[in-house]
């Protein structure tokens, strides 16, 4: 079952990558030969010339390389066919693809159409054009094989990039600091993504009039996965949660559960409340339910808000909400944190690249957690997971192996009729030496051998 349910994974949404790719392999061929084209004072012997035109066995290849490079992690992708030096020698890569043909599709990667894309001047102009369709290909995918449990998350991430761009963001929070900034939909129990939305900035992505833009991204992540009216329970930090965000969630089935910002609206005792350590401050009006609490002496109170949870305190005295949220909110974190582990970041200046094979990893990521959470045999790490993938990728056939003997081991045993013999290993009569006799011999070459010698000899079968 684990089998079977690991190749229908790989066969799905790994091979949304291929099917996707079967659809760019003309937009490939197209800007390669638009390149060697119109570049002027290209190198006689530079690897542009070497262009083949792409298979979708090709881009298997290439796609296992790229997984592989998260797993074994060198300095640069020249050193993966580094053959010069015994030491630094990875023959894998060089049995699956040579070193121009991957940098050649690395380099003439598209996954749209860039004779139809609007110059930067044009009212049409979109920033995220490039990577878009690939975005709303996988989209629509991570939403069809997986129905989400109850809870969900909303947060936003980072995709690390510091090239020139106007989508770039500058989140200190993060580790990456600058980055291309994505609103996340996840389901918050796996980590699942649901949906990413590209934030391309204020110009190309205005808030409308009189509305926060938390509020605006939840509903917009919502209305677009089709998850109103169905009782879903949503966790959000502070950045989305408001008193609007609620009203408008409860008016379809939909509940949220979150921090508030001191400055936002919210009932005055909850706002202006100093509770002491270890107790908590309830307010409710109808459905929708506001505490502050305070966790220790000398720090701030934390405010939060919830359409679903009830007004109860845990034997540890610390409110059921913030159990909740502490248990459900972090998913977008975690598995941002987990890719990263087997991830194969490397400078790049084109930042719409990096979308694109940031969104590899995620494909990668959403698959483990699918086959995790549907196999009932037992399961694989991530490490494993993804080596297999790599396997199933490449397509390379291991050399078939020899299979040699093992060696039988040898044992002594009493000679019959109390007989005796030089030992083999500690007897020097032939030299002059100290004669040792035993009365036993090897098993194997009936060889006089003493017990306690048996580590030291070297058996030649008779």
């Amino acid at each position: 079952m684990q089998y079977i349910y690991f190749k229908n994974v790989i066969y799905s949404l790994i091979a949304v990558l291929l099917s996707f790719t079967c659809i760019c392999i003309y937009y490939f061929g197209r800007y390669a030969r638009n390149y060697l084209r119109t570049t002027e004072n290209l190198g006689r012997f530079a690897r542009a010339h070497r262009w083949k035109p792409l298979t979708v066995q090709t881009f298997k290849s290439f796609l296992a390389i790229f997984f592989n490079m998260g797993i074994v992690r060198k300095t640069s992708i020249e050193e993966y066919w580094n053959s010069m030096l015994p030491s630094q020698l990875s023959s894998w890569f060089k049995t699956v693809s040579s070193r121009n043909t991957f940098q050649n599709i690395l380099k003439f990667l598209h996954v749209a159409d860039y004779r139809r894309l609007a110059d930067r001047q044009h009212p049409a102009y979109d920033p995220a054009a490039r990577f878009k369709p690939l975005l709303t290909f996988i989209n629509r995918m991570f939403q069809r094989f997986l129905i989400p449990n109850q809870e969900l998350c909303v947060d936003e991430t980072l995709v690390s990039a510091r090239g020139h761009s106007i989508m770039r963001q500058y989140i200190p929070t993060k580790a990456a600091k600058f980055g291309i900034k994505f609103w996340m939909l996840c389901e918050a129990a796996t980590g699942y993504v649901i949906r990413m939305m590209i934030y391309r900035g204020r110009q190309f992505d205005p808030t409308p009039r009189g509305e926060l833009q938390g509020t605006h991204v939840v509903e917009t992540l919502l209305r677009e996965t089709s998850l109103f009216n169905k009782g879903y329970h949503v966790f959000c930090d502070s950045y989305f949660t408001s008193l609007n965000l609620a009203s408008r969630l409860l008016t379809r089935n939909t509940y949220v559960t979150g921090t508030l910002r001191k400055n936002r609206p919210m009932p005055r005792t909850i706002q202006q409340a100093d509770p002491q350590a270890g107790t908590a401050i309830y307010m409710r009006q109808r459905d929708v339910l506001c505490v502050a609490y305070k966790d220790e002496v000398g720090k701030k109170p934390v405010r939060m808000l919830s359409t679903l949870l009830p007004a109860q305190d845990l034997q540890t005295g610390r409110p059921n909400i913030i159990h909740q949220y502490n248990r459900y909110m972090g998913a977008v974190d975690s598995s941002d944190a987990v890719m990263s582990a087997y991830s194969c970041v490397r400078r790049n200046k084109k930042v719409w690249k990096k979308v694109v094979l940031h969104l590899f990893h995620r494909i990668m990521m959403n698959a483990y957690i699918l086959y995790k959470n549907n196999t009932t045999d037992r399961v694989v790490s991530r490490l494993k997971f993804i080596q297999m993938v790599i396997e199933d990728l490449a397509g390379v056939q291991p050399d078939a192996q020899v299979a040699r003997p093992r060696p039988r081991r040898c044992h002594v045993d009493f000679l019959p009729q109390r007989k005796e013999k030089d030992c083999c290993v500690c007897s020097s009569r032939a030299r002059g030496g100290i004669r040792r006799r035993s009365r036993t011999a090897c098993t194997l070459c009936r060889r006089g051998l003493h017990r306690e010698c048996i580590r030291l000899h070297h058996c030649i079968e008779m």
